[in-house]
C-alpha cells in the first residue's frame, strides 16, 4: 500500500500458498465467486478469474462489503495456450491482484491512525508556532534602530513599516530588519546582488529571528496558512515578500535567479547630501 508519505509499504510478502476445500461457483448468499477456498489461516478465499473482463462494478460493490479476501487472476493473455496447460498458467504464471484482504485492511487503518495522530501532532505544533508568531514583546537593538532613523532620513519611509502593528517572525520591530535590509541592497554595487537567503543569513547572525519560526520547512509553513492563520509567514517568506514589495515599488530589480540589486530610480531618490549615506554605518555590516 501506499503510505501518508507516498512511500510503497509490504503488507505480506509474495508467497506460495496451499488452498483447502476449493469449490467452483459456490454460491455464497447472492454471491457466486468463480473460485471459493479455504487460505491456510482459515479465512476464506474468493478467486475471480478474468479472461475477457474483469469483475463488473456491481460485483466488485458486492464483494467490499463482505469480511472476505478476494483475488482476482488475468489469464486473458493466456487464451493461445492449451487446456493441460492452464493448471501452471492458473497457479503461477498468469498476473494476479489483491482485490480485499483483511491484511490490507488493518494496513490502511494503521496508516489512517498514523495520520490521525501526526495530525493532532501538526496541529498543537501549529498553534504553538501562531502563538510565537502573535507575540508582540520585541527586543529593540540600538545600532538598528539608529539604522532605521537613517533609512527613514534618507527618504525610505514610504519603503518601510514605521507603524507596524501586524504579527512577525522577528524578535526586533519590522521597520530595523526592514532598514537592514536596504542598507543591504544600498551598498551592494552592480552587478553585486543579494538573495533572499543570503539577506537571511546576515539577519540570523544578529539572532533576530525568533528561533521557533526559524529554519521552518515551506510545506509546514503553507499548511498553518492554508489551514489556521492565512497570515502566518516563516522569516524566511517575511523577508522575500519585503524584497517582492520593494520590487513592486520600483526600489529594487530581480534577476532570473532571484537575485536582487537597487535599482536606479531607487538610487536616484537619495538625495545628494546622503549618497554617502552608507559610511557612517561601514562598521554595520549586513
Amino acid at each position: 500500500m501506499t503510505d501518508m508519505d507516498g512511500k510503497r509499504r509490504l503488507v505480506t510478502p509474495l508467497q506460495s500458498i496451499v488452498l483447502t476445500d476449493v469449490r467452483l461457483e459456490s454460491a455464497e448468499g447472492d454471491l457466486i465467486p468463480d473460485i471459493v477456498a479455504i487460505s491456510p489461516d482459515g479465512r476464506r478465499l474468493f478467486i475471480e478469474i478474468k479472461n475477457t473482463h474483469g469483475c463488473p462494478p456491481e460485483k466488485l460493490e458486492k464483494l467490499r462489503s463482505t469480511d472476505v479476501d478476494v483475488l482476482e487472476i488475468d489469464v486473458s493473455g493466456y487464451r493461445a495456450h492449451a487446456l493441460d496447460d492452464l493448471d501452471e498458467v492458473i497457479l503461477d504464471l498468469a498476473p494476479r491482484m489483491v482485490i480485499q484482504s483483511a491484511a490490507l485492511r488493518a494496513m490502511a487503518i494503521r496508516i489512517a491512525d498514523e495520520r490521525a495522530a501526526r495530525e493532532e501532532t501538526r496541529q498543537t505544533d501549529a498553534g504553538h508556532r501562531i502563538a510565537i508568531y502573535r507575540d508582540r514583546q520585541m527586543q529593540h537593538s540600538p545600532r538598528a534602530a539608529e539604522l532605521a532613523d537613517e533609512m527613514i532620513a534618507l527618504g525610505f519611509a514610504g519603503h518601510m513599516d514605521l507603524d507596524d502593528t501586524q504579527p512577525s517572525a522577528f524578535r526586533v520591530p519590522r521597520r530595523q530588519w526592514q532598514a537592514a535590509i536596504l542598507y543591504r541592497l544600498g551598498v551592494t554595487v552592480y552587478p553585486g546582488k543579494v538573495g533572499a537567503v543570503a539577506m537571511l543569513e546576515r539577519l540570523r547572525e544578529r539572532k533576530w529571528p525568533k528561533p521557533e519560526l526559524d529554519f521552518m520547512s515551506s510545506d509546514d509553513t503553507n499548511w498553518i496558512a492554508k489551514r489556521i492563520a492565512p497570515d502566518f509567514k516563516s522569516v524566511y517568506e517575511e523577508v522575500a515578500s519585503y524584497l517582492r514589495r520593494l520590487q513592486t515599488e520600483g526600489l529594487v530589480h530581480e534577476d532570473m535567479r532571484g537575485q536582487f540589486y537597487m535599482s536606479q530610480a531607487g538610487r536616484d531618490a537619495i538625495p545628494s547630501a546622503g549618497r554617502s549615506w552608507m559610511k557612517p554605518f561601514r562598521k554595520y555590516v549586513i
